[in-house]
């Protein structure tokens, strides 16, 4: 499955790529860098798919709707460590944005899978 844009909050400048095979951002920028960044890739102009996400929260086109990381969306797997609820994605954005490390505790973030909370 292709990257999805995911715009991280309807009124911040702020866009995550978003992996389904890894379950987390493989890109955090503004729309110029995603711009730049996803510039021929894919089988539609990024414009098209950033428009989307700015309408809907998403680019996904797939599955029923709410499509993964619209506004309505309840929440993304994140790394099969639990739900990462889609208000808790600009937090999350942030700190990919401004990490020094290539490994992020987040566990504060996530809601844990159902058969974890007992």
């Amino acid at each position: 499955m292709p990257t999805i844009l995911i715009k991280a909050n309807p009124h911040v400048n702020l866009y995550v790529g978003w992996s389904s095979v890894v379950e987390a951002p493989v890109f955090v920028g503004t729309r110029a860098e995603a711009v730049r960044h996803f510039a021929g890739r894919g089988s539609e102009p990024v414009e098209q798919r950033l428009e989307r996400a700015d309408s809907t929260g998403t680019s996904a086109l797939w599955g029923d709707p709410p499509y993964e990381g619209a506004w309505e969306d309840s929440g993304l797997i994140y790394m099969q460590q639990g739900i990462l609820p889609r208000a808790n994605l600009l937090a999350l954005a942030q700190r990919y944005r401004d990490a020094t490390t290539p490994y992020l505790d987040v566990a504060d973030l996530l809601t844990p899978f159902e058969d974890e909370e007992s």
